[in-house]
C-alpha cells in the first residue's frame, strides 16, 4: 500500500536471447532498497529477437534512476520497447519512442517521459497544492468551469466551490481526493486480450479472491460490433477498499485463448462514469445514467440483444395476438390487462433501467419489428414502482406497431394513453395516422384527423403526409386532395413528400395530366422533385398511356441532376411497352445499362410484354435468353408472357411448349 499511491515508475526493458540473460539480472534488481518482489515480473522465452523481460517497480530504487529505460541486443540501440506511465494506479498506457536513426550510436539509451501533472492543452492552473503521495494536486480552469487534477485523474469540482476554487484548503481537498479513492468501486482494465470474455475476467479476480459485487453486472467487456473485444473491460468490485486492494494485480499476465501468449493487463479505478452500476453521487442514481466510455449505442444493443434471445412468456403472447385480431371500435379502448414476463422483468431489474432507457429500449426492439418484447417491457413498466409510462412510451410502442403493420394494436394504445391520463401529441396522432395507411384505413386516419382537431392538437405537415398517403395507399384520390387542401388552409407548406403521395395517387387511376400539373405547382413553389416524384410522375404517364410524357418527364429529371434508379428505368419500358414500341423499350434498357444499373427481372418481363404486344415471338427468346445471361431464373409468369407471344403470332406449337414450361415452373413454385 505504500507503493501503491503515487510515485515514480521503474521500467527495465531487457532483450535478451534466452531466460537465461533475464536471470542474471534478478540478485540485482532484487538487491534494490524499496524495490517489492511482487512489482518483479519477467518473461522468459524463446531465443528469439525481441523477446524481453520485464522488470517495474514503485519505489525510489536506490542509486538506480527512476525513469530509465534500458536495451541492449548483441550490441546495437534498439527502439524502446515501453515506459510505463502509471501515476493514477499501474500503468495504464504504453508510450512507445521513436526508432533509432540512421547511423546512431549503439549501447545504452534512456528516455523519460511526460511530466503527468502537465496542464493539457487550452488550461490554466488555478492554484498549485504541490504534491500528494507523489502526485501533483491542482485546480485547473479549462474553459467550461473548474476542476481538481490529481496525477492523471480529473475530479468534477464540488458544486458550492465552482465560483470560488481558489478558497479551498488543502486539507479539504486532501480528504476530498482520499474519499473519493476509497468508495470507488469500479476498476479499469486495459489491455484485454481481444478474445477475452466476462468469464476470463471474472475468474482473474475470483482467482486471488478479490470478491465482486453481486447486484447487478460485475465485469463488461467492451466489444466492436463484430464482436471482438476493444481491449478495455470494467470490473465492479464489493466496494471501494476491495478495488483499492484489487489495483495489486496490474501488471499481471493473462493467457489468450486463441494464440496462448502472454499479455500484462493494467489496473486503475475508474473515476470517470462508467458503464457498470455508478461509485459515487456524481454519477446520479440511474444505472444507465453515465454510458462513460462505453457507446450508448452498443450498451442498448447489447440490452436488446438479451431481451430478444429471451422466449417470450405464453400468457403474455396470447394477449398480444389477441390485440392484434381483434377488431377496434370507435372508441379506441384501453389494452386492459397485460402478464409480466418474468425472464424480461428480471433482466430490467437487474439493469435498473431507468424511464429514458425504456423508451430507447422499446423503439430498438421497434426498429427491430419485435412488438411481442416491446409490449413486454411496457407490462414491466406498468407494474413498477419507480419507473411509469409516459406519452414518449406510447409513442415508442404506436412506431412500434407502425412498424410491424399492426395498426389496430397501435389504436389500442391510444386508449390506453387516454386510460394513464395522458394527453396525446402531433406525432402520436402522426404516428397512428401512419399504422393506419399501412392497414389500408383511410377513414380511420380521418376519423383520427377530427379526434385530433377536437382535442386541440394542432396538425403539422407529417400529420398532412401521414394521411395523403393513406388516401393514396387506399387509392382515394379524391380524399387525399381534400386532405392536401385542408393543409394549405392551415398554412403549411407542402414538402417533397407530400407531393409524390399526391402524384402517386393520380397514377393509380391513370390520371397523368393532374400528375403534371401537380408536378409544375412543385416547381413553382419552391420544392425541388426527388428520385421519388419523378418515378410518380413517369409512372403516372406509363398508366395513362403516354409513353412520350414520360420520357420528357425523365428529361427534367436529367435537367434536374435528379439521379434515376431502377425503377425510373422499368416504368419508361412499360410505358413503351403498353404501346408496342420494342424498338425505343430496347433503347431504354441499353440506356440503363450505359448507367451501370443491374436489370431485375421485372425489367425483362416488361421487355418481353413489349415483344408480346408487337408480336414478335423471336425478340422475346432473344430475351428470354438475355435474362439467363444476367443471371436471372426465368419464372412461371415469364412462361406465360412467351407463351402468349408465341400464341399471338400463331406459333402454337412453341407456345405449347412454353405453357408445359409455365405449368412446370408453377407447380416447382407452389
Amino acid at each position: 500500500p505504500t507503493w501503491r499511491g503515487g510515485g515514480a515508475v521503474l521500467v527495465c526493458v531487457l532483450l535478451v536471447e534466452s531466460a537465461t540473460g533475464a536471470d542474471s539480472w534478478l540478485p540485482w534488481l532484487r538487491a534494490r532498497p524499496g524495490c517489492p518482489q511482487q512489482a518483479l515480473a519477467f518473461a522468459g522465452g524463446a531465443p528469439l529477437l525481441g523477446t524481453a523481460a520485464w522488470a517495474r517497480g514503485r519505489a525510489q530504487c536506490g542509486a538506480l534512476r527512476p525513469w530509465v529505460v534500458v536495451e541492449k541486443q548483441r550490441g546495437r540501440a534498439l527502439p524502446c520497447t515501453a515506459v510505463i506511465d502509471g501515476s493514477s494506479g499501474p500503468g495504464e498506457r504504453q508510450q512507445r519512442s521513436a526508432p533509432p536513426k540512421s547511423g546512431e550510436a549503439g549501447g545504452w539509451r534512456q528516455q523519460r517521459p511526460k511530466d503527468n501533472g502537465r496542464p493539457r492543452a487550452g488550461e490554466r492552473i488555478l492554484k498549485d497544492y504541490g504534491d500528494l503521495n507523489g502526485d501533483p494536486l491542482r485546480i485547473v480552469e479549462a474553459g467550461n468551469g473548474p476542476f481538481i487534477v490529481y496525477g492523471r485523474i480529473r475530479f468534477a469540482m464540488p458544486g458550492a466551490w465552482r465560483d470560488r476554487p481558489e478558497g479551498l484548503s488543502r486539507e479539504f481537498l486532501t480528504k476530498f481526493v482520499e474519499n473519493r479513492m476509497a468508495t470507488c468501486p469500479t476498476l479499469r482494465v486495459s489491455n484485454v486480450p481481444f478474445d477475452a470474455d466476462e468469464a476470463l475476467i471474472q475468474e482473474l479476480f475470483d482467482k486471488e479472491q478479490f470478491p465482486l459485487a453481486t447486484d447487478g453486472e460485475a465485469v463488461l467487456v467492451e466489444r466492436h460490433p463484430g464482436g471482438a473485444s476493444k481491449g478495455l473491460a470494467y470490473v465492479r468490485m464489493r466496494d471501494g477498499a476491495v478495488a483499492t486492494a484489487a489495483l495489486a494485480l496490474s501488471g499481471v499476465s493473462v493467457k489468450t485463448g486463441r494464440h496462448g501468449e502472454q499479455r500484462q493487463i493494467w489496473i486503475a479505478k475508474c473515476f470517470s462514469k462508467s458503464p457498470l452500476a455508478p461509485q459515487d453521487s456524481d454519477a446520479g442514481s440511474d444505472h444507465e445514467a453515465g454510458a462513460g466510455r462505453m457507446p450508448a449505442k452498443q450498451r442498448m444493443q447489447t440490452l436488446v440483444f438479451n431481451i430478444t434471445r429471451l422466449p417470450l412468456d405464453p400468457l403474455l403472447a396470447s394477449q398480444v395476438s389477441d390485440l392484434e385480431e381483434q377488431a377496434v371500435g370507435d372508441r379506441f379502448e384501453a389494452l386492459g390487462a397485460l402478464a409480466r414476463d418474468p425472464g424480461v422483468c428480471k433482466l430490467l431489474d437487474t439493469h435498473r433501467v431507468s424511464e429514458r432507457t425504456a423508451c430507447k429500449l422499446i423503439s430498438e426492439l421497434g426498429r427491430q419489428h419485435d412488438l411481442r418484447k416491446a409490449i413486454a417491457v411496457y407490462a414491466w413498466m406498468r407494474n413498477h414502482e419507480e419507473v411509469k409510462p409516459n406519452v414518449f412510451h406510447l409513442n415508442a410502442l404506436i412506431s412500434a406497431c407502425d412498424r410491424c403493420g399492426s395498426w389496430n394494436t397501435a389504436l389500442r394504445f391510444l386508449g390506453e394513453l387516454r386510460a394513464l391520463g395522458l394527453e396525446p401529441d402531433t406525432i402520436t396522432f402522426s404516428t397512428l395516422i401512419s399504422a393506419c395507411s399501412r392497414g389500408r384505413r383511410w377513414d380511420l386516419g380521418l376519423q383520427l384527423l377530427e379526434t385530433m382537431t377536437a382535442a386541440k392538437v394542432v396538425p403539422n405537415i407529417i400529420t398532412f403526409n401521414a394521411l395523403i398517403s393513406s388516401c393514396e395507399k387506399a387509392g382515394r384520390p379524391l380524399e387525399a386532395f381534400n386532405c392536401f387542401e385542408a393543409l394549405n388552409q392551415a398554412g403549411l407548406k407542402a414538402d417533397t413528400v407530400t407531393y409524390s403521395a399526391l402524384v402517386s395517387a393520380c397514377e393509380k387511376v391513370g390520371d397523368w395530366e393532374r400528375a403534371w400539373e401537380l408536378y409544375e405547382d412543385c416547381r413553382r413553389s419552391g420544392v425541388v422533385p426527388d428520385t421519388i416524384l419523378y418515378n410518380a410522375l413517369i409512372s403516372a404517364c406509363d398508366k395513362g398511356g403516354q409513353p412520350g410524357e414520360a420520357d420528357r418527364a425523365f428529361e427534367m429529371m436529367t435537367l434536374d441532376g435528379v439521379r434515376p434508379d431502377l425503377i425510373t428505368f422499368c416504368s419508361r419500358i412499360s410505358a413503351h411497352a403498353t404501346v408496342g414500341d420494342k424498338v425505343r423499350a430496347e433503347a431504354v434498357f441499353h440506356e440503363m445499362q450505359a448507367a451501370h444499373i443491374k436489370p431485375s427481372i421485372a425489367v425483362f418481363h416488361e421487355l418481353l410484354r413489349s415483344c408480346q404486344v408487337s408480336l414478335d415471338w423471336t425478340a422475346a427468346e432473344g430475351w428470354l435468353a438475355e435474362l439467363r445471361s444476367a443471371g436471372l431464373e426465368p419464372t412461371a409468369f415469364t412462361f406465360g408472357l412467351l407463351t402468349l407471344a408465341c400464341e399471338q403470332a400463331g406459333e402454337t406449337e412453341r407456345a405449347a411448349n412454353y405453357d408445359a414450361l409455365r405449368l412446370g415452373e408453377a407447380k416447382l413454385t407452389s
